[in-house]
């Protein structure tokens, strides 16, 4: 191999050098630097595991035949034959976390995957993509599918198609480096999903982190986006508020004020969501107007969602002073959740 020494590099038509080399390696440009994919690379959000607002690390399990979205923001499941349980673990040497799969008894197949929404993937259409992971088991045997896949329509992922990249089988005993080039084609304008079959895995531990989708022929290191914009990327798609432990551990959802029964609430986004949410709660969420408190027992209506806030009718068994200011919030303990979900 032949190796070009040179201090400065100078375009023909250039007054001055235009990239200057120094002795440790480093790159000084005159100009602009514009790479073939920008330095927002990865479209595949919280690819390193570190979001977890469903669970904060305790274990969650998908049942057999369930797709669920119970899991790490951002990662849905599947699994078959058998139920698989998915857990937020320690990470390999430069990563905080990764995500720890268990397959139970019975199970023959685990899907971990990630749907993007077509607007983020518009110049991934027709053209070569790379697809990157850390990738361990606990023993041998261990094969992982992955393919890529679209929905039926845009954003529509009611019926998916799945075109298969390759099969592996995992080194027992350590992580691997995984990175596999793939060639997309039109339907990849409705969308995109990478899906991680994972396969001869019952009673066996798997992990991975450090996943990640960009354009091009090249599996580039792995984009490190500070913790508080991977948390609003994922809050795009689902947010909850959870009561904490000790006499003070309410947390407040919204507020607006009362009618009769019910209250109209508005509760501020961290970020914007994708579509109007869906609403779920468990546990003892409250509405208190000053003087009366009430336990939420049903959602009246919601209405769709601006950039800052969305706004709901909650209902109550109680019966408030019409017209008074009324806020929302949990009650203390972990078990008192209010949740938001635009999920795909």
């Amino acid at each position: 191999m032949s190796t070009i020494q040179a201090t400065n590099l100078k375009h023909n038509a250039s007054a001055s050098n235009n990239i200057v080399l120094d002795a440790s390696g480093n790159a000084a440009f005159a100009g602009t630097v514009v790479p073939s994919s920008s330095f927002l690379r990865n479209r595949l959000i919280n690819g390193d595991f570190r979001v977890d607002q469903r669970s904060g690390g305790s274990t969650a399990t998908v049942a057999a035949g369930v797709f669920s979205y119970a899991t790490i923001d951002r990662w849905p499941a599947f699994s078959a034959g058998g139920s698989t349980q998915l857990q937020r673990v320690a990470g390999p040497t430069g990563f905080d976390n990764a995500l720890e799969i268990r397959p139970q008894t019975g199970t023959t197949q685990t899907n971990v995957e990630q749907r993007i929404e077509a607007t983020n993937c518009q110049d991934l259409v027709s053209t070569t993509a790379t697809v990157s992971a850390r990738l361990f088991a606990d023993g041998a045997g261990v094969q992982v599918a992955v393919s890529w896949y679209y929905p039926i329509a845009r954003d529509n992922w009611s019926s998916v198609t799945f075109v298969p990249i390759e099969t592996i089988t995992l080194t027992s005993g350590q992580y691997i480096n995984y990175a596999k080039s793939f060639t997309t084609d039109a339907n990849a304008s409705r969308g995109m999903g990478i899906v991680f079959d994972i396969r001869n895995a019952a009673g066996r531990t798997v992990r991975m982190t450090g996943v990640q989708l960009e354009a091009g022929t090249v599996a580039t290191p792995f984009e490190r986006r500070q913790f508080g914009q991977e948390l609003a990327l994922c809050q795009r798609y689902f947010t909850n508020w959870v009561g904490d432990a000790g006499a003070s551990g309410f947390r407040a959802i919204g507020s607006g004020y009362a009618s009769g029964t019910d209250a109209a609430i508005v509760i501020p986004l961290s970020a914007a969501m994708r579509a109007t949410p869906t609403v779920s709660f468990s546990g003892t969420i409250s509405v208190l107007d000053g003087t009366t408190s009430g336990t939420l027992t049903s959602i009246v209506a919601a209405y769709a969602a601006s950039n800052q806030s969305f706004w709901l009718l909650a209902r109550t068994g109680s019966t408030f002073v019409t017209g008074r200011g009324a806020i929302m919030y949990t009650q203390n303990g972990g078990a008192n959740v209010f949740s938001l979900s635009a999920e795909i």
